[in-house]
C-alpha cells in the first residue's frame, strides 16, 4: 500500500515539479494572452482544444511510464500529428464514458430535451458533475441514491477499463464480465487504489472552494489549472502503479494470454 501513497508526491519531485507547472502556466497563459487580441474568440476555442488534447497525449504517457516503473515523467511530446491526438483523447475519453454511461443515461432521462441547443453547456456540466449537487426537474427520492451507486459502479469500473483499453484497444471495455473478473484478480489492493483515486477526486473538488476566494481570476484559474493538473497526474499514476505491482497476476504480458476476450474477427 506504500507504493499507492507515494504516487501523491509523484508530481512533486524535483524533476517533475517544473514540467507539472510549465503546463498550467500553458494552459492558462497561452489561451488568456490571445482572448485579448479582438474577435479571437473561435481561435481561442480551437487553441483550448488542442491544449487538452495535447494534455491527453502527456497524461497517457504518464500511464506508460508509470506501468513500466519509471519515477520520472515523461517529457512533453515533442510531436503530436493529429491522429495521435484523437487516439489519445479516446484512450481516456473512451474508458470514462463508457464507465459511467449507466449514470450519464440516468441523469440525461431526467432532462428536457426540447432545449438542447439552448442548454449545451447546461448538459456538459450534468454529465461531468458526477453525483454531485445539480438542478433536475422534479426527481424522484431514488434518484439520488442511485446516482451515487452508479457513481461507485463507474470509478471502480473506470481504472481498469484505461488499462485493458492500453493493452486491448476500446472493444475490450465493452465486457463487463471479463473487466470485473480482472478487478476481482487483484483484490483488497485494486479497491485500495480505486479509494485513493475517490479521495483525489474530493480533494479537488473541496479545493475549488478555497481558490474560488483568491482575488484575482488570472490568479484563480491558475490555482485551479494546476490542481487538475496535479489530480490527473497523480490518478494516472495510481492506475498505473497498480498494474507495474500486479502484472505477475494478471499476467497481461504473454502473448497467448487475453485478460479480456476480444469480439471474433469480421469476415
Amino acid at each position: 500500500m506504500t507504493a499507492y501513497l507515494r504516487c501523491f508526491g509523484y508530481p512533486f519531485r524535483k524533476d517533475n515539479l517544473p514540467l507539472m507547472a510549465l503546463g498550467a502556466v500553458v494552459f492558462v497563459g497561452v489561451p488568456a494572452i490571445w482572448s485579448l487580441i479582438p474577435l479571437a474568440g473561435v481561435l481561442v476555442l480551437l487553441i483550448q482544444v488542442f491544449l487538452v488534447a495535447y494534455y491527453a497525449v502527456f497524461l497517457h504517457s504518464i500511464l506508460g511510464a508509470s506501468m513500466g516503473g519509471r519515477d520520472e515523467f515523461p517529457a512533453w511530446p515533442e510531436q503530436a500529428g493529429v491522429q495521435d491526438l484523437a487516439e489519445e483523447i479516446f484512450a481516456l475519453a473512451g474508458p470514462y464514458v463508457v464507465s459511467f454511461l449507466p449514470l450519464i443515461a440516468l441523469r440525461c432521462a431526467y432532462v428536457n430535451f426540447g432545449t438542447v441547443g439552448e442548454r449545451a453547456w447546461g448538459y456538459a456540466g450534468l454529465i461531468l458533475s458526477g453525483p454531485l449537487p445539480y438542478q433536475l426537474p422534479e426527481v424522484p427520492p431514488w434518484f439520488e441514491p442511485l446516482s451515487w451507486a452508479l457513481a461507485v459502479l463507474g470509478l471502480l469500473y473506470l481504472p481498469m477499463a484505461l488499462l485493458v483499453w492500453s493493452f486491448y484497444g476500446g472493444s475490450a471495455i465493452l465486457k463487463p464480465l471479463a473487466v470485473f473478473r480482472s478487478i476481482r484478480q487483484t483484490g483488497l489492493s485494486y479497491l485500495f487504489m480505486v479509494a485513493a483515486i475517490a479521495a483525489t477526486l474530493f480533494g479537488l473538488w473541496g479545493l475549488g472552494f478555497l481558490t474560488a476566494r483568491l482575488p484575482y481570476g488570472w490568479i484563480r484559474s491558475l490555482a485551479d489549472a494546476l490542481a487538475l493538473f496535479y489530480a490527473l497526474a497523480v490518478m494516472m499514476r495510481l492506475v498505473g502503479t497498480h498494474y507495474f505491482l500486479n502484472r505477475e497476476t494478471l499476467d497481461w504480458e504473454k502473448t497467448d494470454r487475453e485478460p479480456v476476450p476480444l469480439p471474433p474477427p469480421m469476415g
